[in-house]
């Protein structure tokens, strides 16, 4: 199951709990990161580059 995809939704999100434990956006990030399986944030073209493959017919039995 993918994680947080960098989006402007995430940005935002990032922003808001940021402001709440006062730290700044790229310290709420790390922290967050830090505890995820892949220690990174997905970026859109990697989702793109799946749901092509998968509904490409490289992908059919």
């Amino acid at each position: 199951m993918p994680g947080p995809t960098d989006t402007k939704e995430l940005k935002a999100i990032v922003n808001y709990f940021a402001e709440k434990e006062n730290k700044t956006p790229s310290e709420y990030l790390k922290s967050v990161t830090e505890r995820m399986p892949l220690k990174r944030i997905a970026d859109a073209s990697e989702i793109a580059e799946g749901v092509s493959f998968l509904s490409s017919e490289k992908a059919s039995l």
